[in-house]
């Protein structure tokens, strides 16, 4: 079965809704970033999910023990909390390697409220290596959240990642790069002229 409509639907609106829309540019929506993941999502057998539902890992981390022949407690564990990444609804997730290079990543996404606790169930995804999750990850960030901002007819193209707190600029006119920590449009601007690019 696959969960990711699931999970996508149990991030709580409420927590949107508090960006303001000059906010809302410089975080990667979360729901945006799960729909586009849908090419990897592995499909949970219905026994599974059925028999661990109601425990730690909803049956997708007990499936991902399966498949990796491991148990999870031997996955790797990562939140983007940590990083100060740019997500609006941060991702708890595990990841393990398998011998021929095959990468799982189960997701939870926080609900709001203490970071520790109020997580949806995980969903499960299948990447061929290590370096494509980074990748489509990124890729998916930069096509789907981000955006082009112009302060005195210059062009800064934008984007984020769930794992860092900079955002990314590159100036078409300068063909500069850089990155920032703005947070609405006005510390955008401030943060562009401070810089001196602009």
């Amino acid at each position: 079965m696959k969960l990711i409509d699931t999970i996508i639907n149990n991030i709580p609106k409420v927590g949107i809704e508090t960006f303001k829309n000059s906010e809302i540019k410089y975080v990667i929506d979360s729901r945006v970033l799960l729909d586009n993941l849908r090419d990897y999502e592995v499909d949970i057998p219905r026994e599974f999910y059925d028999k661990y539902q109601n425990k730690f890992g909803n049956g997708v981390l007990q499936y991902m023990e399966k498949l990796t022949g491991v148990s999870m407690r031997e996955f790797s564990g990562y939140n983007t909390y940590n990083w100060g990444g740019r997500i609006m609804h941060d991702f708890d997730y595990r990841t393990y390697e398998t011998k021929d290079h095959t990468y799982y990543v189960a997701i939870q996404v926080h609900r709001g409220g203490d970071i520790r606790c109020n997580y949806t169930d995980f969903v499960l995804f299948k990447f061929d290596y290590v370096e494509q999750w980074f990748e489509v990850v990124e890729d998916i960030s930069r096509e789907k959240c981000g955006g082009v901002y112009e302060i005195n007819n210059k062009h800064y193209y934008y984007d984020m990642s769930i794992f860092d707190e900079h955002i990314r600029v590159y100036c078409a006119e300068t063909q500069e790069d850089f990155e920032i920590y703005a947070y609405d449009d006005k510390s955008f601007i401030a943060e562009i002229q401070e810089m001196a690019v602009c």
